[in-house]
C-alpha cells in the first residue's frame, strides 16, 4: 500500500523513557529474587513508542515531550531523529533525570513494568500552550496518560479547538475529568483499562466487554472506542455498532509495547483514509509482528513488513455483536 499524497501530519504528545529490560524464566513473587538470562536497554515510553510505530509506517510524525538534561536525554533526541521523527519539540529539562521503565519479561512473553517518570512529570500545560501553532498545523494528535493529566487535558482541548482528529490511549488510566474526553474521535484502551474506565466488576465474556464499552462511550461521550483484547482480537464500537475483529495467531516472545505499536500504526492507517476494517486489520498485523521480537520500539515493523505479513496471514472474519 502506497501512502496518499500529500502526507497528513501527526503530532504525538507524551512520554519518553529508557527501558531497562531483564529476561527471566518466570516473574518473581513479592520478596523473591530470581536470576535473569539477559539484560538490555532501549528507548521507550508510551509516547515515544507510539511515535516510532507511526514513523515506521512512513507517517510524518512530530513528537512533543520532555526529557532530562542527562546522557539518556541526549540519546533520546538522537534516537528519535534516526527514526525520522521531528524531535525539535523534545525539551531537555535542566536538573532532572530522563524517565525510566524497569521491565521484567518471562519465557512466555508476559511482563511486569515499573515506571519512574522523571522529566515526564515536569511536562506542563504551558509546554502545550506554547506549541499551539504546531497543533493548529497538524491533522491529528495522539496522546497517552504517562504525563500529568492537566497537560493531557490541555493538549486535547487545543486539538479540539483547532478541529483536529484526536486519538487518546488511556494508558495508564488516570482519574480524568470526563468532560476532557467529551467529543474525542477515538479512545483506545486495552481490556484492563476498559475495566477501570467502566468500573465494571467483570469482563469475563465478550458480551460483558461490549457492555462495558458502551458504558464508556456514553459516560465519556467519545465518538469511537477501540479496545485491544490481545489474543481475543480488537473490539470497535460506536453508538451504532459493535464489531469484533479476530487476532493474528503468532508465537509471542515479548508483549512489551504491543499496545503502543497498535496505536501508532492505527494512527497512520487512519490518516490514510482507510475503512475501519482495514485500519484495525493492518494495525493488528503490526502489533502481532512486534510481539514476535524482543524489546519495545526496537521490535516494531516497517510498512513493507506489515503489508507482507498481512498478505501471508489469514484471520477469521470480523463479526457484528
Amino acid at each position: 500500500m502506497k501512502p496518499n499524497r500529500p502526507m497528513k501530519k501527526l503530532l504525538v504528545v507524551g512520554s519518553y523513557n529508557v527501558d531497562l529490560i531483564s529476561m527471566t524464566d518466570r516473574l518473581p513473587a513479592p520478596g523473591e529474587t530470581v536470576l535473569g538470562s539477559s539484560f538490555f536497554t532501549c528507548p521507550g515510553g508510551k509516547g515515544a513508542n507510539q511515535a516510532v510505530a507511526a514513523a515506521k509506517m512512513g507517517q510524518d510524525t512530530t513528537f512533543l515531550a520532555k526529557v532530562g538534561a542527562d546522557s539518556f536525554g541526549a540519546e533520546a533526541v538522537q534516537f528519535l531523529k534516526k527514526q525520522h521523527i521531528n524531535a525539535n519539540l523534545v525539551q531537555q529539562e535542566q536538573g532532572c533525570k530522563t524517565g525510566t521503565a524497569q521491565i521484567i519479561v518471562n519465557s512466555q512473553g508476559e511482563n511486569i513494568i515499573v515506571v519512574s517518570p522523571g522529566a515526564n512529570n515536569l511536562f506542563s500545560s504551558n509546554d502545550i500552550v506554547s506549541n499551539e501553532a504546531v497543533i493548529s498545523e497538524v491533522d491529528a494528535i495522539l496522546v497517552q496518560f504517562e504525563i500529568p493529566k492537566e497537560t493531557i487535558e490541555t493538549a486535547i482541548q487545543l486539538a479540539k479547538k483547532h478541529n483536529k482528529t484526536v486519538i487518546v490511549n488511556p494508558a495508564p488510566v488516570l482519574d480524568m475529568d470526563k468532560s476532557a474526553l467529551r467529543g474525542i474521535d477515538y479512545l483506545t484502551p486495552n481490556e484492563h483499562e476498559l475495566k477501570l474506565l467502566s468500573k465494571c466488576a467483570s469482563l469475563a465474556s465478550i458480551q460483558e466487554i461490549k457492555e462495558a464499552g458502551m458504558k464508556v462511550i456514553r459516560e465519556y461521550s467519545v465518538k469511537n472506542l477501540i479496545v485491544t483484547l490481545g489474543s481475543k482480537g480488537v473490539l470497535y464500537q460506536n453508538e451504532e455498532k459493535s464489531v469484533l475483529y479476530p487476532s493474528f495467531k503468532v508465537n509471542a516472545i515479548d508483549t512489551s509495547g504491543a499496545g503502543d505499536c497498535f496505536n501508532g500504526a492505527f494512527s497512520y492507517f487512519l490518516l490514510q483514509g482507510l475503512s475501519m476494517d482495514d485500519v484495525v486489520f493492518y494495525a493488528s498485523a503490526a502489533a502481532a509482528l512486534s510481539v514476535t521480537r524482543l524489546g519495545t520500539s526496537s521490535s516494531y515493523p516497517d510498512l513493507e513488513e506489515v503489508m507482507t505479513f498481512a498478505s501471508e496471514h489469514q484471520i477469521e472474519e470480523s463479526r457484528l455483536l
